[in-house]
């Protein structure tokens, strides 16, 4: 993501699934399972439709302090380069 994409909108893809083992899993359109945790849960999940990449990482780094602000932004590139999320 470019300096720009802070004002696009993110929207989730896919699903979330919790397992036999009680961890949860992304799952992609395509298929693909990706397992998570509890940071990547929550950017999915903010990835409504409604809030602006900006606003989504100040909330996670609101939620998750000790997470740096570029971290954040690392994990909603993935997300995006694994198809979980597109950008409006």
């Amino acid at each position: 993501m470019y300096e720009k994409s802070y004002k696009q909108i993110p929207v989730k893809s896919g699903k979330l699934i919790k397992n036999t083992e009680n961890n949860f899993l992304l799952i992609s359109n395509s298929g693909k399972a990706y397992s998570t945790n509890i940071v990547i849960t929550e950017i999915w999940k903010l990835c409504n439709g409604e809030n602006s990449t900006e606003a989504i990482i100040n909330s996670i780094h609101l939620q998750f302090s000790k997470m740096k602000k570029s971290e954040i932004m690392s994990l909603l590139e993935k997300l995006l380069n694994t198809e979980l999320i597109e950008l409006l």
